[in-house]
């Protein structure tokens, strides 16, 4: 999801600002970067961690905004779709000359196909990759073409020549600063990777999602750069298209079609699953749904549905203690509950002792059968 937040709109503020602010424009760059950093890896941890999407957990802080939120980015998604579809129409009709409306329905209707196929999680992962790498790797070879000052860029960005807050604020707000920053939190949710043990897994993605990023608008930049500083005339109405011709010349154009091409159609999925994923029912389990009264699951050697491995005890006794954080914890009777006996039935409600008595089994049996729905259940009651 790292690529939806390189679309039109990051594609034409980075051209505008380097023709404003030249090399000055890396220092930036850099600061905006390391922002994004900070705010995306803090959101997805936060999501990941918890394990909640962000609208459950806004609903939990304070109630109703959670759907407020909610609402904030369906509305936000459809707004900033219509340019991306009008984008992807424009980039095939710089690539290919077809009219921009016919490119638009193609872009959409792929787009729309890709969430209808059975593999939609496996297929959006991979296309958005490979439109990741096709960008990048398009805007390299401009920019090595366009020969840019890369000496006097990299001094900038520590004593720039000019500074413009206006351009930091507007590139972070572009990566960071609306609802594409969930896109990936997302996806790692539906993906399965949640909880205090992904914690450090979840902070890699989150830093090489920005670095991604990162890496298309410095390499866009020097693109850019250097068509400036070859002192070429840029036209303001278009001014990414035109550095791009005026670096490769024809060829150029079609390299500019195909890359904003790309970058619409990856803003387009990622704007549509992230207002998706908005507007999902809560997991089964969690405070809003009614628990289940049987006991948990267990696999075929009978070892409990959380454990991994015979005697995980670690993993029983974070799930208790996560839904009944008051309950003070036997470990004897979580010793007896992992051992791998195919005939142990031990009502969790032993578990506890103290507060937790006879109070503590409905909510875990209900939290271990989320995680583990395909568990074999056993049947005595509570």
């Amino acid at each position: 999801m790292a690529t939806s937040a390189i679309g039109p709109g990051f594609i034409t503020q980075t051209a505008t600002f380097t023709i404003e602010l030249g090399a000055a424009f890396a220092c930036a760059i850099v600061l905006s970067i390391l922002v994004d950093i900070a705010v995306q890896m803090n959101v997805w941890r936060v999501v990941g961690v918890a394990g909640r999407r962000a609208h459950e957990l806004a609903n939990e802080v304070v109630r109703g905004a959670g759907w407020i939120l909610a609402a904030l980015v369906l509305v936000g998604g459809l707004v900033f779709n219509v340019g991306n579809v009008a984008g992807s129409g424009l980039g095939l009709d710089a690539l290919l000359g077809l009219d921009p409306r016919i490119g638009g329905a193609i872009s959409a209707a792929l787009a729309c196909g890709i969430f209808v196929s059975k593999q939609a999680g496996v297929a959006l992962d991979r296309l958005v990759v490979v439109l990741g790498l096709v960008m990048v790797v398009a805007t390299a070879i401009i920019a090595v073409t366009s020969s840019p000052p890369v000496g006097e860029a990299l001094r900038n960005v520590v004593m720039p020549e000019e500074f413009s807050v206006l351009a930091v604020t507007t590139i972070i707000g572009g990566t960071v600063g609306g609802y594409i920053t969930y896109a990936g939190a997302h996806r790692l949710l539906d993906s399965g990777r949640t909880g205090v043990e992904s914690a450090r897994e979840i902070g890699r993605s989150s830093v090489v999602g920005i670095l991604v990023t990162g890496v298309m608008r410095v390499v866009l930049f020097l693109a850019i750069l250097g068509v400036v500083a070859g002192g070429a005339s840029i036209d303001e109405t278009n001014p990414a298209a035109s550095a791009f011709g005026a670096a490769m010349g024809e060829v150029g154009m079609r390299v500019f079609g195909l890359i904003l091409w790309a970058a619409a159609l990856t803003s387009v999925i990622g704007a549509s699953y992230t207002s998706v994923s908005f507007h999902h029912l809560p997991h089964a389990g969690t405070a809003t749904q009614p628990p289940d009264r049987r006991l948990h699951r267990r696999d075929d050697r009978g070892l409990p549905a959380r454990a991994g491995a015979a005697g995980d005890v670690a993993g029983l006794r974070r799930c208790v203690q996560r839904d009944h954080p008051s309950a003070r914890v036997r470990r004897p009777a979580l010793d007896r509950l992992a051992a791998p006996r195919p005939a142990a039935r031990i009502p969790l409600s032993r578990v506890a002792a103290g507060r937790g008595r006879g109070s503590v089994g409905l909510d875990a049996v209900s939290r271990l059968q989320r995680d583990h729905p395909a568990r074999r259940p056993v049947t005595k009651d509570l």
